[in-house]
């Protein structure tokens, strides 16, 4: 069997993260692009299965691979929603907020271009080095979410409906990309590495 080296399990286990989050954002535009060009709900309904399948797959993978937190401050239940609330976990909630918003903003600004390199450096990103990323996974995607929607709500925009779709089937096919990569390359072998791996 072939042995996988810690960087390699490293960046793949990053990346779940990412493809957790790009696959929410893409499901998200999806619908955007419904209600706005006014389609009916069973297009909804359809535009649900990518979306579900893609997270249910980046869960699955999150149970086996993402790192548990030893550190007394991410909170006695693991990946529970028992938040901190010192400063530096402060200050990793509005990092994340921020993210998010930066990527409503570049989708705001209609340009693929920008769509591109901004998905890359959220799967390279470490988000194992945010200690709340790592003891609160769901909370802290949905804080990347919840930047995500401000943007949208307060961001003004021109865009034509259709790029909505267009960035929807972008951030679909980085989640999908993602996924099936980390499946090829480490099969059920991306044990749990200690956080110290990390």
């Amino acid at each position: 069997m072939t042995m996988r080296s810690p960087k390699s399990r490293n960046f793949s286990t990053n990346s779940l993260f990412a493809a957790f989050s790009l696959g929410l954002i893409g499901w998200g535009l999806l619908h955007a692009w419904g209600i706005s060009v006014r389609v009916g709900v069973s297009f909804h309904a359809l535009a649900a299965v990518p979306g579900l399948v893609l997270s249910g797959i980046a869960l699955y993978r999150y149970r086996q691979h993402w790192p548990a937190d030893p550190t007394p401050w991410a909170g006695k239940q693991k990946h529970g929603l028992q938040l901190p609330w010192h400063p530096r976990a402060i200050a990793s909630y509005l990092l994340l907020l921020a993210i998010g918003f930066a990527i409503a903003l570049l989708i705001k600004t209609g340009s693929m271009f920008l769509l591109v390199p901004a998905m890359i450096g959220m799967i390279a990103a470490p988000w194992t080095k945010i200690a709340v990323c790592r003891g609160h996974f769901f909370a802290s995607s949905a804080l990347l979410q919840a930047g995500v929607l401000l943007g949208f709500v307060f961001l003004d925009s021109s865009v034509h409906p259709l790029y909505y779709a267009l960035a929807a089937w972008l951030f679909l096919s980085a989640a999908c990309t993602v996924i099936v990569s980390v499946i090829l390359v480490h099969g059920n072998r991306l044990d749990r590495m200690p956080v110290s791996g990390y």
